[in-house]
């Protein structure tokens, strides 16, 4: 019997999502112990040694080529860009309220992902119940995160 690798592939977002929480809760503790600066050093570190390490000991190889060329360069770019801004702002919030707080208010994320998507790439996947719903949810995490401004 063989298995679609789409068909495991679509779980691996709860995965990641698993693997996000437990990351959350770790930089709960190390961004209130250590500088933030210390902890992007070693993360982008270990990111590099990794990418080293699965360059030379196994068959995926870097096409940097590929990379250089227009419209992926740009593309490579924003999402460099965006993903580092984003991480760091993620790291910011959860050392000054909470891991909770900033993983309510990245749930908005696949909002934006649609958003972005269907203006940038004319994707037709941002149907009116996905929008209906995406407000919902980025609804529901500006309500639950305003609670904590009251307090």
């Amino acid at each position: 019997m063989t298995v679609d690798f789409k068909n495991v592939a679509i779980f691996l977002p709860f995965f990641s999502a698993g693997l996000v929480g437990l990351t959350y809760t770790m930089n709960s503790r190390i961004v209130t112990t250590i500088p933030l600066s210390t902890y992007v050093f070693l993360y982008c570190v270990t990111g590099a040694a990794v990418m080293l390490l699965l360059h030379v000991t196994t068959p995926i190889k870097m096409d940097l080529v590929a990379a250089a060329r227009w419209p992926i360069a740009g593309f490579i770019a924003v999402a460099v860009f965006s993903s580092i801004t984003a991480w760091l702002m993620a790291l910011i919030t959860i050392r000054e309220v909470s891991a909770t707080y900033a993983a309510i208010g990245e749930v908005s994320y696949p909002f934006f992902t649609a958003l972005f998507t269907y203006f940038l790439f004319r994707s037709h996947e941002l149907t009116r119940p996905m929008a209906i719903g995406g407000v919902l949810i980025l609804m529901g995490s500006v309500i639950i995160i305003s609670d904590k401004l009251w307090k």
